[in-house]
């Protein structure tokens, strides 16, 4: 039987197996945004969820930091949920993307 071509094994073989690694490693990219995005408006902001903490840290709003804190968290674990969908959709016939 000869191979098949390399077009086929392409499509059908190599970018079936490397999508679930590629799925994990845009979770892992788009948690390292968020991050980079906060440490920017932590440092050179004018507005922004991170500008209001550090704000509030200097005011000693302790309340207003919490809540701050609580809207960073959610709105990474709502990045990281739509990320996490979007490859299950994509990917579902692994079970680890």
């Amino acid at each position: 039987m000869p191979p098949a071509p390399a077009w086929r094994r392409l499509t059908e073989v190599l970018l079936p197996a490397a999508a679930p690694a590629v799925v994990a490693a845009l979770r892992y990219g788009a948690g390292l945004a968020f991050l980079a995005l906060v440490a920017a408006e932590l440092g050179g902001a004018q507005s922004g969820i991170a500008y209001r903490l550090q704000v509030d840290g200097q005011f000693l709003r302790t309340d207003h930091m919490f809540v701050g804190l609580i809207e960073l968290g959610l709105l990474g674990l709502l990045a990281d949920a739509l990320v996490s969908r979007v490859g299950s959709r994509l990917v579902h016939w692994s079970g680890s993307a």
